[in-house]
């Protein structure tokens, strides 16, 4: 079995990073963080806190979603469904998907850490724990 990545342009190699980061389950997420947030400051927050504690939000479930791709890419490989996501494909390589995770994972801490406070930045990195390691792993 060849390890050799097939041939894919610029443009797909990051469409896939973006597949990567499941970005419908991601909007979802976000959709439900807004009341939450509006309903924890009794009213519309400080544009910095809104803003940046959405991005933060946004930056921990796409790196859950990355890392779930990476630890499902061998089973997505064998349903029809999921055979053509970017590892089962190959367009990437598992190792990328996993880059990504911890990086979009460190920006979510910073982001959900200077926008919002300690208490944010723990509960996203603990909630890419939960989806990456109890949900998908367990």
């Amino acid at each position: 079995m060849s390890l050799a990545m097939p041939q894919v342009t610029v443009r797909r190699q990051a469409l896939a990073y973006l597949e990567l980061t499941k970005p419908r389950i991601v909007s979802l997420v976000v959709l439900t963080g807004v009341p939450a947030l509006l309903i924890a400051a009794h009213g519309f927050p400080p544009a910095r806190v809104f803003f940046g504690t959405l991005l933060g939000t946004v930056l921990a479930a796409a790196s859950a979603a990355s890392f779930n791709m990476y630890f499902d890419h061998d089973i997505d490989a064998l349903m029809r469904r999921t055979a053509t996501r970017p590892l089962p494909a190959g367009v990437l390589l598992p190792s990328s998907a996993l880059g990504l995770g911890f990086v979009l994972a460190g920006l979510a801490w910073m982001v959900l850490l200077l926008a919002g406070n300690l208490l944010a930045a723990v509960i996203g990195i603990a909630s890419i724990f939960y989806y990456a390691v109890v949900y998908t792993v367990c």
